[in-house]
């Protein structure tokens, strides 16, 4: 009894705030951020000049080549991924944002051997300029072509549902005007007749009775 009144009466931890869990939670998430980025910055640059250097194999027209295909593939492929995510659900539109960011990693990996500072990035300009010549010059105008060609279609597209939108307002108005005209001339056709019966009743009843009786 003595013991459970002990513990009873000892004072329990203060958890943090929620807001100091959250800072915490935040802070460990961007020190894993820089970490990650710090490895793949030392690592990845060297290693896609080596693929690409192996892939193009010193040949300028085929640095060109494949600098055009990677370029434009994965240039066109993030637009058309980024041309939804105007999407209501929050959730939808960070895992769009996601996809698109992954899509682009070959372009992205190229502009880190191009710009990096470190000595991986370095390394990895050396390779181009023995094994893969061509291959940027290529790759920024495959870049460059794939995203218009994607804006233009993402606009073509866009234009075409539009018009289909148009057109099937238009065709509802038309069998709503149909159907307003059917009923209109049912309508005038009714009083015709309704008109054309009273005529024919005060014609009988305007004539004299001998003749209404030979009829």
């Amino acid at each position: 009894m003595s013991e459970e009144r002990q513990e009873a009466t000892e004072p329990r931890g203060v958890e943090p705030p929620r807001w100091a869990r959250r800072a915490v939670v935040i802070v460990v998430a961007v020190l894993l951020v820089l970490a990650a980025y710090a490895l793949a910055a030392a690592f990845f640059p060297r290693w896609w000049g080596e693929r690409i250097g192996a892939l193009v194999g010193g040949s300028t027209p085929t640095g060109v080549l494949w600098g055009l295909l990677i370029g434009a593939v994965f240039a066109a492929l993030p637009v058309f991924v980024l041309a939804f995510v105007l999407r209501p659900r929050w959730k939808v539109r960070a895992a769009l944002v996601l996809l698109a960011v992954l899509l682009a990693v070959p372009n992205l990996l190229t502009l880190s051997v191009v710009l990096g500072g470190n000595d991986a990035a370095s390394d990895g300009r050396d390779i181009w300029s023995r094994e893969a010549p061509g291959f940027v010059t290529g790759t920024w105008i495959g870049v460059a072509a794939g995203a218009l060609a994607a804006v233009l279609l993402i606009l073509a597209r866009w234009s075409a549902v539009r018009r289909r939108r148009q057109l099937g307002v238009l065709r509802r108005d038309l069998e709503v005007s149909s159907e307003s005209d059917r009923l209109h001339r049912e309508e005038a056709d009714r009083l015709r007749r309704t008109a054309e019966e009273r005529e024919e009743a005060e014609r009988r009843r305007d004539e004299p009775p001998d003749l209404a009786e030979n009829r």
